[in-house]
């Protein structure tokens, strides 16, 4: 008997033991630190190493552009990794630096990475800089283009780009879309682009692509600033815009090819350049091969030490050079120096059959028709040559500037032109300066352009013309205008010629369209010994009969569908001010001024803009928001309401399935499914860090399948059958006692 219940004392224990073990009876948690800071602890499979999951940023904007580097715009991207200081590896996906983080080591990009560059936020990778190996990308996005612009400071190690491959490897894809970037090579390899060889073989730095951006790249020893590496060729190098400084290390070429390797592929569209080094651009020292080199915009500055500023170093094969493509002419700035027998461009190519504005050394020249993009100045003891046949379009403050005969422009801005050449300025039609037989034009950024005495000026609107003088010079306008000094003169040749001699303080001559002369008041006209002075208000001089006139200019206001202004037209004197009128009404609208032309772009400033035509000033409106907008009528009750349905009874829980068995690890099949990210799954945590299956025990938790930490129902089992065993074991002492 005695036996019999012990057997049976030790059989509840036992099973009170087993329901205690029991995964769902009793259930406890703790609160992950993780979930506070949104980072999670990732366990490999093989446990062999943890690593660190980062957070997660969202909606962050970026400057993108189209593939040829043009139509800039704000793009957003939705979500992106942050960039920790531990994070040397970059999978395939997007990152943001949105602090200043410093790495421990080089950077290994793989697969397709795109970055960006928060304002004001650094990312420093000196201590190996980025790796960037054949068949992988990195895009590069900042979010604006001034002074705040976020940074990368990459520097690589022995035979290690600065951004790109590593030893004996062909670099990746790098595009650059902005930010500024300041890029070191290790030893023989490039600042941007590839790495040195070790093995004699060649290799090259693969595919770059620069749209914006600030850049300054240097390469080490041998190799190129932006290109290849030790016995690396350049690769494919597109820029397209940007500030670029490229320095080549010893033999490297600042863009393009390094030691005893070739140019390859370099095309630029844009972008202010400096590139120096062997070659400024070109291939790298002693016997690298030819290649391609195709400039067809922006502003360049090529510095060879070794070398030509564009082309082939010292022993090297020549590249071809192209300044024009698919019937485009090149409109760059090239400013090329070397030390190759005394070349500046050594290129397998016709100087006549380039396009450009072309120096080499301190003589420029104009080759073709070329219109730029951008303003230049020609830097001190230079001078540009306009051959005859050739012609320059340059900005000047909206103008431009045009030498159809040809001419010399030299560093200070003056333009020399032979005997009958002419200066057109203006857009077209064209202002036509013609100059005295040796007389020299100067350039005014602001103003247009200074002429000597015996200019003679047609102006674009095909008013009369006016030779400048005698006596003095004067400054002409792209719309024709001409001012002179105090005093000076102007001289019109028509049936009788007239001399105009501008009043004390100087002003300006205004030919008009219909042949008359707008002049300032107290100006003195003299034709046929008769003289006429201008009244005060300013005045207008008909050269056909001679007779000045008040130059009483009329404005007119057009309300554009507002109520009318009274007077609907005013007279005010030349030069004079208009008076600001009544505002008008308009019925659901508010009015927001006056303007210059009907579709409301520049706004009349009574305040300082004066009148030097008839002109028309237009009403602008804006449409006002509805004072009361209607609202849905909710004043009756629903005709047949529907009655809410009665809850029914909750489906009672069932059974949980028993789980699976525990692997080695202590995860089940499930576990590992669910409750621990794959190391490239960067969709299987969000933003606060919660894990699939931390989500799947809450579910389970509210459908009853499991209880919460707390539950009293969960150990009742357990207790009764210690309660049954303790009294089997009780019962004999307390029958023995009675």
């Amino acid at each position: 008997m005695r036996t019999r219940r012990r057997i049976l004392s030790l059989l509840l224990y036992a099973l009170t033991l087993f329901f205690l073990g029991s995964p769902w009876m009793l259930t406890v948690r703790a609160e992950d630190p993780a979930n506070n800071t949104g980072v999670i602890p990732e366990v490999n499979p093989d446990q062999s190493r943890t690593t660190i999951r980062s957070t997660y940023v969202t909606d962050i904007i970026y400057l993108d552009c189209d593939e040829n580097g043009q139509n800039w715009q704000s793009r957003i991207c939705g979500s992106a990794v942050a960039v920790e200081d531990n994070m040397t590896t970059w999978n395939a996906g997007w990152y943001v630096v949105n602090r200043n983080v410093t790495l421990p080591g080089r950077v290994t990009v793989t697969g397709d990475v795109n970055l960006i560059l928060m304002d004001n936020c650094t990312l420093t990778a000196e201590n190996g800089g980025i790796n960037l190996s054949e068949g992988n990308s990195l895009t590069i996005y900042g979010q604006s283009t001034g002074g705040s612009m976020g940074r990368i400071s990459a520097r690589g190690g022995s035979y290690q780009a600065g951004i790109g491959s590593d030893t004996d490897t062909g670099g990746g894809t790098i595009t650059v879309n902005g930010g500024e970037i300041t890029a070191v090579g290790g030893e023989n390899s490039a600042g941007i682009g590839g790495g040195g060889t070790l093995t004699g073989g060649f290799n090259n730095g693969g595919n770059i692509t620069i749209n914006g951006g600030v850049i300054k790249a240097a390469g080490g020893r041998a190799a190129a600033g932006i290109g290849g590496g030790y016995h690396a060729g350049g690769g494919n190098i597109t820029i397209r815009g940007g500030v670029i400084t490229a320095t080549g290390g010893g033999t490297g070429a600042g863009i393009g090819g390094g030691y005893e390797s070739s140019a390859d592929n370099v095309t630029i569209e844009g972008g202010r350049i400096y590139a120096t080094g062997s070659s400024g651009i070109g291939n790298g020292g002693k016997s690298g091969g030819g290649g391609k080199i195709t400039i067809l915009g922006g502003m360049i500055e090529a510095v060879g030490t070794d070398g030509a500023g564009i082309g082939g170093s010292n022993e090297s094969t020549n590249p071809l050079f192209i300044t024009a493509k698919d019937g485009k002419s090149g409109n760059a700035v090239i400013f090329a120096s070397g030390n190759k027998d005394g070349q500046a461009i050594a290129v397998e190519d016709d100087p006549e059959l380039w396009n450009g504005v072309i120096f080499q050394g301190d003589e420029g020249k104009v080759y073709g028709n070329v219109t730029l993009s951008q303003d230049f100045e020609i830097p001190q003891g230079k001078s540009l040559t306009i051959p005859a046949g050739t012609s320059l379009s340059v900005p000047n403050n909206d103008q431009e500037i045009r030498l159809p005969e040809g001419g010399t422009v030299s560093s200070d801005g003056s333009i020399k032109v032979s005997a009958g050449g002419t200066v057109q300025i203006g857009k077209a039609p064209a202002t036509i300066i013609t100059p005295p037989a040796g007389g020299t034009i100067t350039l005014d950024r602001d103003k247009g352009a200074n002429v000597p005495e015996g200019s003679t000026v047609k102006p674009g609107n095909g008013g009369p013309e006016i030779i400048v003088g005698p006596g003095n010079g004067g400054t002409v306008g792209g719309d024709g205008s001409i001012s002179v000094a105090g005093g000076g003169k102007v001289t019109l040749d028509g049936t009788v010629s007239a001399v105009i001699t501008l009043p004390a303080g100087g002003g300006t001559v205004q030919p008009g369209a219909d042949g008359t002369i707008g002049l300032p008041g107290g100006t003195e006209v003299e034709k046929g010994g008769i003289t006429a002075t201008v009244p005060d208000a300013g005045g207008i001089y008909h050269p056909d009969n001679g007779t000045v006139t008040n130059y009483i200019l009329t404005v007119t206001f057009d309300s554009q569908g507002g109520s009318a202004v009274s007077p609907a037209n005013i007279t005010v004197p030349y030069g004079g001010k208009v008076n600001r009128p009544d505002t008008p009404v308009r019925s659901g609208y508010t009015f927001e001024g006056w303007y210059k032309e009907s579709g409301c772009i520049n706004e009349w400033n009574f305040d300082t803009d004066t009148v030097a035509e008839n002109i028309i000033l237009y009403a602008k409106w804006e449409q006002n928001e509805p004072d009361n907008p209607d609202k849905p009528d909710d004043s009756g009750e629903p005709d047949n309401p529907d009655k809410p349905n009665e809850p029914g009874n909750p489906d009672k829980p069932s059974k949980p399935n028993k789980p699976d068995k525990p692997d080695k690890h202590g995860s089940s099949s499930t576990q590992k499914a669910e409750g621990i990210a794959g190391e490239n799954d960067l969709g299987s945590v969000n933003s606060t860090g919660t894990t699939a299956a931390a989500k799947q025990e809450k579910r389970d938790q509210e459908s009853g399948s499991a209880p919460k930490t707390g539950d009293n129902g969960s150990i009742w089992l357990p207790v009764l059958l210690l309660l049954l065993g303790a009294g089997m074991e009780l019962l004999p002492v307390f029958l023995r006692r009675r």
